[in-house]
């Protein structure tokens, strides 16, 4: 019963509200557009009556050309020049070539010409026989013998009018519909506020946790109330576990190391992208299993040894698939819940790691062979000098060659000391340096040697480069790379220097038509 007293009330609300907008706003659109018509008629005329000579002169011609000139804004208006005795020199709607009626030649007894020749200015609103148009007319006395007129059809008011209506018509029925829905809806709040309570309850069990219900009075209103509680504390605690879980993300996404973890059916429960990279492998999923290369068959069977044993394993293992890596890797159990585990490993990419040892066993292995040399060969002619006695000239030649031996075995010494400075970046003999300078003069100490085979040198040096750096370390460099680029050249080749800043960097390059680097040491460049 209440329910259908809502329905009844919000109904008739909105239709009688509606109909009596309506009822005020089409008089008013109506007297508003007139009054658009009749400003901007009086605008037209207002334009007409500054070319009162030029309209007299060829009143046709004039007539259709303001009328053109209208229809280009989008504005059909009809202009009209009649005499005061009522005779109408030019009439735009009508053709150039058409003769007159007699009827319509005089206009004499139009009530806007009557009135404009009274008053200065008529107005009307009349339907014209001669057109088959209703027109809202206003007419304007140019002088004591011509009167301008010009003309809008209103069927276009009429239409607007039509279509109002056609609007009140639909928003009735909007109305109507609108006012059902508001009637259903609030006959519920009034008599069924349990069944809100009851949905509400019902969503946030399906796990929509911003579900709240509104203010009801007594005990429910105590129970609504305790309902929204509950429900903003339980999405307080997912919020915050919804954080905890984006700051691990991004820890986890942070890390230099690679992390994955999978649970006893090998299914990958969380990763990060430099675990994808480390194992050269971009499909990996979260709820996937870790499969697709042969070698995650050793990760595999090291996560399921960990999760078995209940112990961390920290292991090295090698990826030959797509390239030769080496990982170290550290394996801990996860317990998942009461029945399920899991495993987690924290792998690092120790590849260049190991080649670099290797490269260190291999450098050192060479200088112990360089420094043997020499020594060995420095120990042999002191034995064969305190053998016998030798004569002048064999010890003077004993002496050269233990003098070259022990050059060289210093120039292997410093090239040590040297290498230890720059590995361990203690090089203090740094200054203020003109590289420009110190190239020029490289370029001039090689130039010899790359006259003898016919080697052309194009330099592009800057007149002046200054950097903060050890002079004699730069002069290694240029040495070293244009030596380089000169020895391994071919004869009547080309070596081109250039020296340049970019960006507050100072760049140096050198290029030859020589044999060049093979691919295979570029990593050792």
């Amino acid at each position: 019963m209440m329910k259908r007293k809502l329905f009844w009330y919000f109904t008739l609300t909105t239709i009688i509200g509606l109909l009596s907008a309506f009822l005020m706003v089409v008089p008013l659109f109506q007297s508003i557009y007139n009054q658009e018509v009749e400003s901007r008629l009086d605008a037209v005329l207002a334009v007409m009556k500054d070319d009162v000579e030029d309209a007299l002169q060829s009143p046709e011609v004039y007539a259709d050309h303001i009328s053109e000139l209208l229809a280009t804004e989008k504005q059909s208006v009809r202009i009209t020049i009649v005499k005061k005795d009522g005779t109408v020199l030019a009439d735009s709607y009508m053709n150039s070539g058409k003769k007159f009626t007699p009827e319509y030649t005089n206009h004499a007894n139009r009530p806007e010409i009557i009135e404009a020749l009274e008053s200065g200015v008529g107005y009307a609103k009349r339907y014209s026989d001669s057109i088959g148009k209703e027109f809202y007319y206003t007419a304007v006395k140019v002088n004591d013998d011509i009167v301008f007129r010009a003309a809008m059809p209103i069927d276009s008011l009429y239409r607007t009018t039509a279509l109002m209506w056609a609007c009140i018509a639909l928003s009735m029925g909007i109305g109507v519909v609108f006012s059902v829905v508001t009637a259903r809806i609030i006959s519920r709040k009034i008599v069924n506020p349990l069944s809100a309570l009851t949905k509400a309850a019902n969503d946030f069990a399906a796990g929509r946790l911003d579900t709240r219900v509104g203010k009801y009075p007594d005990e429910i209103g105590v129970l609504a109330n305790t309902f929204n509680l509950m429900a903003e504390k339980m999405e307080s605690i997912l919020d915050h576990l919804k954080e905890n879980r984006t700051q691990l993300e991004g820890v986890l996404q942070g890390m230099d190391d690679g992390v994955l973890a999978v649970d006893d059916h090998k299914h990958i429960l969380l990763y990060n992208e430099k675990a994808k990279a480390i194992l050269q492998y971009s499909h990996i999923e979260t709820g996937k299993p870790l499969s697709g290369l042969p070698d995650t068959n050793k990760l595999n069977a090291l996560l399921a040894k960990v999760a078995d044993q209940g112990k961390p394993i920290t292991d090295t293992i090698s990826l030959s698939a797509p390239h030769d890596t080496q990982l170290d890797v550290y394996a801990a159990p996860l317990r998942l819940n009461a029945t399920q585990k899991g495993a987690l490993a924290v792998m690092r990419d120790v590849t260049r790691v190991k080649k670099l040892e290797q490269h260190r066993s291999q450098f050192v292995a060479n200088v112990t062979h360089e420094l043997k040399t020499p020594l060995t060969s420095i120990k042999g002619f002191i034995e064969l000098l305190k053998s016998n006695e030798r004569d002048k000239e064999t010890r003077e030649y004993f002496y050269e060659v233990m003098e070259i031996e022990a050059e060289r075995l210093q120039n292997l010494i410093s090239d040590l000391l040297d290498l230890s400075e720059i590995e361990n970046n203690r090089d203090v003999n740094l200054t203020v340096c003109n590289l420009s300078g110190l190239l020029n003069k490289t370029i001039q100490r090689l130039q010899p040697l790359a006259d003898k085979k016919g080697i052309v040198m194009e330099a592009s040096v800057p007149l002046q480069i200054e950097m903060h750096a050890n002079p004699h370390r730069l002069e290694q460099l240029f040495t070293n790379l244009i030596d380089n680029a000169v020895k391994y050249n071919k004869e009547n080749g080309k070596v081109k220097v250039d020296l340049s800043t970019t960006k507050g960097t100072v760049v140096f390059k050198v290029s030859d038509t020589g044999i060049g680097i093979e691919e295979k040491h570029f990593e050792r460049l």
